[in-house]
This record gives structure tokens, C-alpha cells and sequence, in this order.
């Protein structure tokens, strides 16, 4: 493979996780359309993201992002032990609680979504959700994450209180796992 062919598989790759990362699962034949991309050369490179654990397919064939490429979104925001404790953890936090969990990354300035486990009911445009925040604490002072629950406007009180309790329960074990990474 020459280095110009190595150069558009890599633009293609990185275009294809852009497009990917809105959290929208897309067909190969809609990356090409709104990428522009190169037909052959985008098959090529997906069956190898595909092998490799950056995409994988949701049950409808499309594709999403896939777990390799979510660790190193992790790793970005020095979260990367999060990841496996995340991935575990915030599904069975929205199963539990019906809530929209998210998880974000503080990149010194703002606060980044890096993982988002919608709830059947969740639409990003829908006004009225209740939004809890609980911050993830690595040291006094060092908040390098929070998780985020946004529940239905019309969740009960005893709910709402029941899911931040959990989620709570959730951020410790997370800021234990971030203790352990710095300790070792």
C-alpha cells in the first residue's frame, strides 16, 4: 500500500468516527453520501475498523461506534479506566432508574459528553426533562467528570430520589476506579 493510499484510508477512518461520534448509527452507504467519501475505499476501511473493534453494527446493520473506539475517547480526558467500569455500570443505571445517563469528561474549560445511554423515551429535542448532576471527584477539588440522569419531566419526586441515590452510589465506584488509576 503506497503512503497516499495509507493517507485516505486514514482521512477516511477519521471522517467515518466524526460522523459517528454524533451517536446517530449510520449505513455505509449514508457515511459515503454525507462524507463524500470513496466508495471502495470506504468499505475497505470499515470491514477493518469492523475487525478491529472501532464500529460494530447495531441490530438494524448500521453502524455505530464501537468499543475500541470509545476507549479512546476515555483515554483522551485521562478517564481511560473508566471505561470497562462505565460501560458496566451506566446501562444497568438507566435500566434501573428509566433515566437518560450521561457521562462527561471535564477538558479544563467545558464539560464533554463521552458516553450517552439514552432511555426508550429520550429525544434530544424534548423540552422538560429533571436533570440531576452528580459530580466524580478524583481529589478534593479535581472534578474530572459528573454523570448527568435526565428523567421524564413527570418522574415522582420518590424517583428522582431513588435515581440520584443510585447514581450517587455509581460516581464513588467511578472516583474509586479514577483513585486507583492515579495510585498506580
Amino acid at each position: 500500500m503506497s503512503t497516499s493510499q495509507e493517507a485516505a484510508g486514514m482521512a477516511v477512518l477519521c471522517r467515518i468516527l466524526a460522523q459517528l461520534s454524533a451517536g446517530e448509527p449510520m449505513s455505509v452507504s449514508d457515511l459515503i453520501k454525507a462524507e463524500d467519501l470513496p466508495r471502495s475505499t470506504t468499505f475497505d476501511v470499515v470491514k477493518r475498523m469492523e475487525e478491529r473493534g472501532f464500529v460494530a453494527r447495531v441490530p438494524d446493520g448500521r453502524l455505530a461506534l464501537g468499543l475500541r473506539a470509545g476507549a479512546f475517547g476515555y483515554a483522551y480526558y485521562g478517564l481511560g479506566r473508566l471505561f470497562n467500569t462505565a460501560q458496566a455500570m451506566l446501562p444497568w443505571l438507566r435500566d434501573e432508574t428509566g433515566a437518560t445517563v450521561a457521562l462527561d469528561a471535564n477538558d479544563g474549560v467545558h464539560f464533554v459528553t463521552i458516553g450517552l445511554w439514552a432511555a426508550p423515551w429520550y429525544r434530544s429535542d424534548m423540552p422538560g426533562h429533571r436533570l440531576t448532576t452528580i459530580p466524580i471527584y478524583r481529589s478534593l477539588g479535581n472534578q474530572p467528570a459528573r454523570l448527568r440522569l435526565l428523567q421524564e419531566a413527570r418522574t415522582e419526586e420518590g424517583g428522582v430520589a431513588e435515581a440520584s441515590r443510585l447514581a450517587e452510589g455509581i460516581a464513588r465506584r467511578l472516583a474509586e476506579a479514577l483513585v486507583a488509576e492515579t495510585a498506580s
